[in-house]
């Protein structure tokens, strides 16, 4: 019997070799994110996420807003219906807007879609969680947790960063 020119011994671990470096070539996991829970069938709700959530640094008794990217991955889309938060009396989604003379004001919005396949910015001068008679002080390094409810009965648990502003 011929014995197989050493070239081909060392085809294994030739492609073990190669098998490694394309694994770590291969793209980092993103920012972390947080699933939705507890929606219904076809809601849009079960490939919502959210990433780079923040909240900023604010006195017991104070006011506060929470900041994050919605990222719907699914095929319809996703309503946000309202948020809660252990931290704050009162939690509602405002939008921030400036009117054709030039005043720029908060007001509340009922409810915001994050349409399929998109991503929707929850960011100073735009949409925000308002946080409200705060129950705590929220120290930056902390973090805290704001739940938004979704049309069809799920929600959103965020869990957000305290940032000093």
């Amino acid at each position: 019997m011929r014995s197989l020119p050493v070239t081909f011994t060392r085809v294994p671990v030739l492609l073990l070799v190669v098998a490694g470096l394309i694994a770590a070539c291969a793209p980092a996991a993103g920012p972390a994110s947080s699933p939705a829970t507890g929606a219904g069938a076809g809601s849009g709700v079960a490939n919502l996420s959210v990433t780079d959530a923040w909240v900023r640094a604010a006195p017991a008794g104070g006011t506060s807003a929470a900041y994050f990217q919605l990222v719907n991955g699914g095929g319809s889309d996703a309503v946000i219906t309202g948020a809660t938060s252990d931290v704050a009396e009162a939690t509602s989604i405002h939008e921030t807007s400036t009117d054709s003379g030039g005043m720029t004001g908060m007001h509340h919005v009922p409810t915001v879609t994050v349409e399929a396949g998109q991503t929707l910015a929850f960011e100073p001068g735009g949409y925000h969680v308002m946080l409200e008679r705060l129950t705590e002080d929220l120290v930056a390094g902390s973090t805290v947790t704001v739940t938004l409810e979704l049309e069809g009965g799920g929600t959103l648990d965020v869990a957000a960063e305290v940032r000093a502003g």
